[in-house]
């Protein structure tokens, strides 16, 4: 459909025909029914009638979008250059023909363009000369694609929020494509979210500017879900065998569910529980979640008492009797998990702590302890002089006293073996421990027609002896000084420490307990040198133990000081003696190791067994530690028999791999 126009800007409508053309007309019209059926046509304009020369163009708007309407300029002129002429013309756009009749140069009229064309000038006709031009005066009409747009994908809000999104795709249309939502800002993304329910338009915009919009769509808030409890089971028994089942409706299924903020499940059934209050909570596929809370109660509520209606004597005629509310009848009562009665009445009973259990139909439990104290028939009570804890030092004896009364026998005993008794059966009685820790010891009264009627107890601790090791050789340059803390390997704990001797080759002096610092002497040669100290308990002063410090001073020039012979990483095999010459010249009459020698390497010394066989395998002397002075016999003092013998050397130092030598020895006579 054409748009015509009547000025430079636009018009709508076909202008009215000028009065002088149509006149003429007419008169042409009548002349030819007077002169008869006389072919008569418009005739063309004399090209050497300089007024009848007109010429004419057109001209195109600039480039629109597809559908949107573009405009065409006419231009005239004749040889006398007037602007002014009024002409009609015919010319085609895109293939369809139109005319226009009286315009003038710079008449302006709009077509709707919907894909690239040509638009051509064909005729002028000069009303003012009566003549027509033909002309073939072309150009392009240019019009941009528009673009399409549709939804791809929609998902609708979900529990009231602004959760949902709109997807676009745009084809057509010149690249790269903005888009905008309602009128609102462009963008590059075709994706929209955060958005509630309503109504949308989206639009696209092309490179040149062409725009498509959509329909318009709406999203729809999905509710959340409703929970409802469908069945329960309250637990029973003070047990967690509660169970409940959910149902969901509404929403967007799948559904997941939860108790109480834990772990989600598909199943909307819960079991396990026990009494409380709980919280269950449903989440659908869009992450709407609902919550409902739901109260169980123990249906048991068993409760049991007991009353002592006799405390027992020495015959064991205690009474008691339980008393039960809540749960479900019957009930049946025992004292020990195993044989049950129907009777809440327990009689025969002696002294001591029972648990009382109830257990009604529907297995439910309930217990409660008690405790029947015996009645002595005015006869003493069992009481242990002193405090409840002794303190004692071992292998010291210590009297105890405890309580009596006439027709009334006494017994001490303790379920340790280390703990010694003098006399078990008289209240007053010495006691000794042969090992340090911690035991009982216990007092017992019996009579004739209670026996062990009454018991009283007492706590002995025994502390253990103090423990000196060894230390050195420590390494040292003449001249030089060096601090020392004996106790670091030491198991000195409530102990009080004394300086037995001092190093011969330099001054020692104690800053703090335990700590000795060394300054050595100007020396020409390499001296091993030594000093001990003693360690004894604070309380049991007679449980004591030696400790020894050995230095090696080195002189810078002298010679090296002789091989260590306590070192037991390197001990040659010479030094192992491998005969005895029993013949009394005190030659090679004790079977001595250098390695472990009292005076010289006691710490070895302590940690050193020597165990002695025959040639059959007979164990014929053991010793720990050994003091190297067999001679030849055995462990009942006999002399052996002259041959060959086999030994055993162990050496255990802290801090050291153990030491283990086997060699044979031959006893000569």
């Amino acid at each position: 459909m054409l748009s015509f126009g009547m000025s430079t800007t636009s018009l709508s409508a076909a202008p009215v025909p000028r009065l002088a053309p149509l006149l003429r007309q007419w008169l042409l019209v009548v002349l030819c029914g007077l002169l008869g059926p006389l072919a008569f046509a418009q005739p063309p304009c004399d090209d050497d009638d300089d007024d009848d020369n007109i010429s004419g163009s057109i001209q195109a708007g600039a480039a629109v979008c597809e559908g949107e309407n573009i405009s065409l300029t006419f231009f005239f002129t004749d040889d006398d250059d007037d602007d002014d002429v009024v002409v009609d013309v015919t010319y085609t756009i895109g293939g369809a023909s139109f005319s226009l009749n009286g315009i003038t140069s710079g008449y302006v009229v709009f077509h709707p363009a919907t894909a690239n064309t040509t638009a051509t000038l064909l005729s002028i006709y000069s009303i003012a000369d009566g003549c027509i031009v033909s002309t073939n005066f072309s150009i392009p009409i240019p019009v941009w694609p528009q673009p399409l747009v549709s939804i791809g994908s929609t998902t609708n809000p979900s529990c009231g929020q602004n959760n949902g999104s709109v997807s676009l795709s745009a084809t057509g249309g010149t690249p790269a494509f903005q888009y905008r939502i309602s009128g609102g800002n462009l963008q590059s993304s075709p994706s929209f979210s955060g958005l509630g329910a309503g109504t949308y338009t989206f639009e696209v915009l092309d490179a040149n500017g062409c725009s498509a919009t959509t329909a318009p769509i709406s999203l729809n808030d999905e509710d959340a879900p409703t929970l409802t409890v469908t069945s329960s089971n309250n637990p029973s028994c003070g047990q967690n065998n509660g169970s409940v089942s959910l149902s969901a409706t509404g929403g967007t299924p799948a559904f997941q569910y939860r108790i109480s903020g834990g772990n989600l499940q598909s199943s909307p059934s819960f079991s396990g529980l026990g009494a409380g209050t709980y919280t269950f909570e449903v989440i659908d596929a869009n992450g709407c979640s609902t919550t409902t809370d739901f109260l169980l109660s123990d249906q048991s509520n068993l409760v049991l008492t007991v009353e002592i209606i006799q405390q027992p004597s020495c015959a064991g005629d205690g009474r008691v009797q339980a008393g039960v509310t809540g749960g479900q009848g019957p009930y049946t009562f025992s004292l020990d998990g195993i044989n049950w009665q129907s009777s809440p009445v327990f009689s025969d009973l002696g002294s001591g702590t029972y648990a009382l259990e109830v257990r009604d139909a529907a297995s439910c439990l309930a217990l409660i302890p008690f405790e029947l104290i015996q009645d002595n028939g005015g006869l003493p009570s069992a009481e242990i002089d002193g405090e409840i804890k002794l303190d004692l030092c071992l292998g010291e004896w210590y009297e105890l006293v405890g309580s009596v009364a006439a027709g009334v026998t006494v017994r001490w005993y303790s379920p340790s073996s280390l703990v010694s008794i003098s006399d078990p059966n008289a209240n007053i009685t010495e006691v000794q421990v042969g090992a340090a820790g911690d035991y009982w010891l216990y007092y017992e009264l019996s009579s004739p027609l209670c026996p062990a009627y009454s018991l009283d107890s007492i706590f002995l601790s025994i502390p253990p002896r103090p423990l000196a090791q060894p230390d050195g050789p420590l390494q040292i340059s003449a001249g030089d000084a060096i601090t020392i803390n004996v106790l670091t390997n030491d198991q000195a704990a409530n102990t009080v420490l004394t300086l037995l001797s001092l190093p011969q080759h330099g001054t020692l002096t104690q800053s703090s307990p335990g700590v000795f610092r060394f300054q050595s002497e100007s020396l020409s040669e390499s001296v091993r040198d030594t000093f001990f100290y003693q360690l004894c308990h604070l309380v049991c002063t007679t449980q004591c133990d030696t400790g020894m410090v050995i230095l090696s001073i080195g002189a810078g020039d002298g010679p090296e000081p002789e091989p260590d012979p306590c070192d037991l990483s390197n001990v040659p095999d010479n030094v192992l003696p491998e005969g005895l010459t029993l013949n009394g010249d005190d030659y090679n009459d004790r079977l001595e190791f250098v390695i472990i020698d009292l005076s010289t390497c006691p710490f070895n010394n302590l940690g050193s067994e020597l165990i002695i066989f025959n040639r059959w395998g007979d164990k014929v002397f053991e010793q720990s530690p050994y003091d190297n002075q067999w001679d030849g016999r055995s462990r009942d003092g006999q002399l052996l028999p002259p041959g060959v013998y086999y030994y055993v050397l162990k050496v255990n130092v802290p801090d050291q791999e153990p030491f283990i030598r086997f060699k044979n020895v031959t006893i000569f006579y």
